[in-house]
């Protein structure tokens, strides 16, 4: 199978099959549309997101991982008021179910701006959206509560704090605790006791890691074994990682959430050909296809598998097992997981096996 040939009946399996996204930061994958809207909304607040910008996130050059973080300040000033965060939430969500996604966990990292008051009304307003969309969508939502590396200490007790209070409150919902942020920032020295704390309260554990070479920080996360790992980007020898890290990979299997087309837009990988999936895969340990940030980089979680079949072709069967791997290592309940593996056995029973129903 060459590198850009997938036939039209893998992709549009691709499209319709029932999947999971284990990866999804709520800002980054608002629907351009709301975006436009909401930019409208608020020109004469200065809260605009630049249309410049835009473009140069839709070009082939594309952002550094630096400017990146530049344009989600940038989305994060539309953000005025809890009413405008729980829509988006419901866009988000509704976006996602349209491309088929039975499942999702959305990350997000409380914030006190503009006229949410507080942390705590800014994650109620993301629950109450998810809530509003359970009701009328077939799609379960679960939140992870993101700690910014860059906003420092105080505010990482925070929000582990609200993690911690969210959880007891909304068990069915929020779940979990995301490290994540600009990766030059923070210190592992006190984002470990935070993890720590949030692990030993129930709360599932996921890390952007490594982002950018760091051999010390890259150590320690991984001795504190978290449940999954955001990226991965750096740790096989060929990318600036150790055998090592590696090998301690290999021998703990940590599910690795890979977001290709995140990595080649922030250049953070070469091309498609040389995408560190390819290492991941080779040496079996688990992985999941994920989006990042859908909107910022113009994806789709059918996307994301359909460049995954162009770096790795599989089979009809190899594709059923990858959403089935993506059940296991989410953070549902057994129960949910259960449904889950029974939705996703039934799609595929029903198109057969060679999916000549989409021929």
């Amino acid at each position: 199978m060459e590198m850009e040939d997938i036939d039209t009946k893998m992709k549009t399996i691709c499209k319709s099959m029932p999947k999971l996204e284990l990866h999804c930061h709520l800002n980054g994958c608002i629907p351009a549309e709301t975006l436009a809207n909401l930019s409208l909304q608020n020109e004469s607040k200065g809260g605009v997101v630049s249309t410049v910008d835009w473009l140069k996130l839709k070009s082939n050059s594309g952002p550094t991982l630096s400017e990146c973080f530049v344009m989600f300040k940038q989305i994060h000033s539309v953000i005025r008021n809890p009413e405008i965060l729980r829509k988006i939430t419901c866009d988000v969500v509704e976006n996602f179910a349209k491309d088929n996604v039975i499942y999702m966990e959305i990350r997000s990292t409380p914030k006190q701006v503009h006229e949410i008051p507080s942390k705590t009304i800014y994650m109620e307003s993301v629950i109450s959206g998810i809530k509003e969309c359970q009701e009328r969508m077939s799609i379960l939502v679960k939140l992870l509560i993101s700690i910014d590396r860059e906003r420092g200490e105080e505010e990482g007790i925070e929000n582990v704090t609200l993690a911690i209070e969210l959880f007891k409150k909304y068990p069915e919902i929020v779940v979990g605790v995301d490290l994540s942020g600009n990766p030059i920032k923070g210190n592992v020295d006190w984002i470990l006791p935070l993890l720590s704390k949030a692990r030993d309260s129930g709360l599932k554990i996921t890390c952007h890691l490594p982002e950018v070479i760091n051999l010390e920080e890259t150590d320690r996360l991984l001795e504190f074994s978290p449940e999954r790992f955001g990226h991965g980007l750096f740790l096989h020898p060929s990318f600036g990682g150790t055998d090592e890290h590696w090998e301690i990979m290999k021998r703990k299997r940590f599910p690795v959430e890979v977001c290709i087309t995140s990595n080649l837009v922030t250049r953070v990988s070469e091309s498609m050909e040389k995408h560190y999936v390819k290492h991941i895969h080779q040496d079996g340990f688990p992985f999941v296809i994920c989006t990042d940030d859908s909107s910022v980089f113009n994806t789709s979680l059918s996307n994301e598998y359909i460049k995954f079949l162009q770096i790795v072709p599989k089979s009809l069967i190899q594709l059923k097992e990858l959403c089935l791997d993506s059940v296991t290592y989410s953070f549902a309940t057994n129960k949910e997981k259960a449904f889950l593996e029974e939705t996703i056995l039934k799609w595929w029973s029903d198109i057969g096996s060679t999916g000549d129903k989409f021929l």
